[in-house]
């Protein structure tokens, strides 16, 4: 099973390859993708990357395209739950101005990805891989498909309710935030509900 990190790393050994010649979109991602040789200004390569990334890391894309807003819209019609608001690294960035990468780390205010056809000049057509750091501000979605993590992370969460361990928010009402920090108090009541569930307690 692919996980985030090989995603990274495989896409972190890339940093620095770049056009040949400049400003001509001819990349080996490019004659990857199109599986011939191709140069030209109908020829950007952000999504492009993105794809050889996923596909050699043995978890190619479920969409096939070289456009962000394309794998963006497929993602919302066909997988929604893959569509997230909370970034971890190893997601699909697409940025507002028709750009994307990977994310490597969040900030507080600040997202760092990894970026084909990329420059300090050129925020999305520099023609270099690059790892960049962007606000928050030009992020559209991020994008989460590890099929593998997707089904472990929804089996946890259904584990911990059949079990008890995450009650909710009340007595009658279950409506768990799972993206909300939890306090201290919230952790160790978790850990102590787990603890008795494993020492033959039951919870009701």
């Amino acid at each position: 099973m692919t996980k985030p990190i090989d995603v990274i790393n495989l896409a972190r050994s890339q940093i620095g390859v770049s056009e040949d010649p400049p400003y001509s979109n001819h990349v080996k991602y490019n004659n990857w993708y199109y599986q011939q040789e191709v140069s030209g200004p109908e020829y950007p390569w952000c999504m492009v990357f993105v794809q050889w990334v996923f596909y050699i890391s043995c978890n190619p894309l479920p969409k096939e395209t070289g456009s962000c807003s394309e794998l963006l819209d497929w993602f919302q019609e066909h997988m929604p739950e893959c569509v997230v608001s909370d970034p971890m690294p190893g997601d699909i960035v697409i940025y507002n101005f028709g750009h994307t990468g990977i994310v490597t780390e969040v900030h507080t205010d600040i997202i760092q990805a990894i970026e084909g056809n990329t420059s300090a000049d050129d925020d999305s057509n520099g023609g270099c891989v690059l790892e960049r750091m962007r606000p928050y501000s030009t992020v559209e979605a991020y994008i989460r498909y590890y099929p593998g993590l997707n089904l472990d992370m929804e089996t946890a969460k259904q584990w911990a309710v059949d079990n008890h361990i995450v009650i909710g928010v009340d007595e009658t009402t279950f409506t768990p935030d799972w993206k909300r920090p939890i306090t201290r108090e919230e952790a160790v009541t978790i850990l102590y509900r787990y603890h008795r569930m494993i020492e033959g307690y039951v919870q009701i």
